[in-house]
């Protein structure tokens, strides 16, 4: 049975195969340091309590204005987010853009575990063991994973180390948004991209599970990293620090990359096609969107918003202004 499933080329550097729900992104955080042990790097603590997140991007053509607000996940699961200036421009709003997904159509009736073949006999034995060993400490409930592709085994073990560190993925940001809409009468409307990509057509809705294995032993070999690094990226989103942001998911590019490839459905070929593909997609939904409405509020994965030759930079080629978060007012009406 053909199944849809979801990309993530949006909040992480994340190709996720989510067969039903779409991702979406949780609030912010604040981080403070741990100096109980002086002589050991110090961690960053998630502390939670009411925070705004990043202010938004303002696009203008004639006199009419979108609002972009930049997502990031995963976050604290404690966390509440409000933004002050997202409510005002909601409520001016005539639509709501978001939350953004790529659809894949793949021949399976379950894309996630593989046919055949199982992890065991995927991984070398030292692999195995490691894979064993780290499933028990961040993985909880009993998970059947005999038969996962590694590359789903990768996202499972990463996602459980993000929860055992009080991250995870929730409906939280888009549950206010879609709150704030309904409470002002404002349509919503997703940014799904149907991908031009059919595996089975191309011969090879089944490729060798060789990438998706030293895929999965490059996330084991780094989990407590990207831990951090997801802490330093909420920290920075809480407190609304494009700069540091910036920095902190400049190579969310090609993590995503190396993640779509890992999966056996996709060549690196493949991948660039899907990801130009989406871009364009977006682009010319984003501006219709922006050229239709007097306002439009949109939510858009941040990391999208930084690329060089991204979102952002493709408005301004259409003949958009484009004004960045520090060029506008912090406390400015909605025009």
């Amino acid at each position: 049975m053909k199944k849809l499933i979801r990309e993530a080329f949006l909040c992480l550097p994340l190709f996720s195969l989510a067969s039903v729900a779409s991702a979406a992104v949780p609030a912010g955080v604040v981080g403070i340091q741990s100096s109980q042990n002086p002589g050991q790097e110090l961690d960053e603590i998630l502390v939670v309590g009411e925070r705004p997140g990043p202010r938004l991007w303002k696009v203008t053509w004639q006199d009419h204005v979108l609002w972009i607000l930049g997502t990031l996940g995963p976050l604290p699961k404690q966390m509440t987010w409000r933004s002050h200036q997202v409510e005002a421009v909601i409520a001016e709003s005539s639509e709501v853009l978001g939350p953004y997904s790529v659809v894949l159509s793949v021949e399976q009736s379950d894309p996630f575990r593989s046919k055949g073949q199982s992890l065991k006999a995927a991984l070398p034995a030292s692999a195995y063991a490691r894979w064993m060993q780290m499933k028990a400490q961040y993985i909880s409930g009993s998970v059947n994973t005999d038969d996962l592709l590694p590359t789903a085994a990768a996202l499972l073990l990463q996602d459980g180390a993000y929860e055992k560190a009080g991250l995870v993925y929730t409906n939280e940001v888009w549950g206010t948004i879609n709150r704030l809409a309904e409470q002002n009468d404002v349509p919503v409307t997703s940014l799904q991209v149907m991908a031009d990509w059919d595996g089975a057509k191309k011969g090879h809705s089944r490729r060798s599970t060789d990438r998706g294995v030293r895929y999965l032993q490059d996330v084991m070999s780094r989990v407590k990293t990207n831990e951090q690094s997801a802490r330093a990226r909420a920290n920075a989103w809480a407190a609304g620090d494009l700069a540091s942001l910036k920095r902190l998911t400049r190579d969310d590019d090609a993590d995503t990359t190396q993640l779509a490839a890992s999966w056996p459905f996709l060549s690196a070929q493949d991948v660039g096609e899907i990801m130009a593909h989406a871009q364009s997609t977006l682009v010319h939904q984003v501006d219709n969107a922006l050229r239709r409405n007097q306002v439009t509020f949109a939510a858009i994965p941040i990391f999208l918003l930084f690329r060089d030759h991204g979102l952002l930079s493709d408005l301004r080629l259409n003949g958009l202004s484009v004004h960045e978060p520090d060029e506008v007012d912090s406390v400015s009406q909605v025009e």
